[in-house]
C-alpha cells in the first residue's frame, strides 16, 4: 500500500522485530514522521516502551522491520482497527508484544479511558490536535 499525502488519512503500522517475533502496533495520521520519531527514541535510548527499546539494544535496529497495514480516512476506523489487530497480535501481552505499557504504566488501550470525559461533539480536527498533541486515538466507543 502507498503513503498518501493527505491530512485525513490514518495509517495503521506494525513494527515487527524479526529475531522475538514481538509486535507494536500504531496509528497515525503522519507516518513518515511518526516511524522517524520512534527510530530516534530507539537510537538515543529513550523509547518510551522499555522492552521494545531492550530488544533494540540487544538486537539492533536490523532486526525492526515497519509495516503499513493499512489507511483509514476516518480517525474512529483507524482507532477501531488498531484495537482489533493488537487483539489479533496479542501485541498487549509482553510476551508477544510491545504495546502492554509505557514507562509510566500506561497501556495504549488504557491510556486511552482519560479521554472518556471529553464531549462527543469535538470534531475530527480538534481530536485529531489531541491526537498529535498526546499521541492518542479516541476508540470509537468514547467518540
Amino acid at each position: 500500500m502507498f503513503y498518501s499525502e493527505s491530512d485525513d488519512t490514518y495509517c495503521i503500522y506494525v513494527i515487527t522485530n524479526t529475531v522475538t517475533r514481538k509486535h507494536y502496533v500504531g496509528c497515525t495520521s503522519d507516518i513518515k514522521n511518526r516511524i522517524a520519531t520512534h527510530k530516534k527514541a530507539l537510537k538515543k535510548h529513550k523509547h518510551p516502551m522499555e522492552l521494545m527499546q531492550a530488544d533494540y539494544d540487544k538486537y539492533g535496529e536490523d532486526s525492526f522491520q515497519v509495516c503499513i497495514f493499512s489507511e483509514r480516512k476516518k480517525m474512529e476506523s483507524a482507532s477501531q482497527l488498531e484495537t482489533f489487530i493488537m487483539k489479533v497480535l496479542k501485541s498487549q501481552n509482553p510476551k508477544y508484544g510491545y504495546n502492554y505499557k509505557d514507562r509510566k504504566g500506561n497501556s495504549p488501550l488504557a491510556f486511552a479511558d482519560r479521554w472518556r470525559t471529553y464531549p462527543r461533539n469535538w470534531s475530527d480536527s480538534r481530536r485529531a490536535y489531541y491526537y498529535r498533541k498526546y499521541g492518542v486515538l479516541f476508540p470509537p466507543q468514547y467518540i
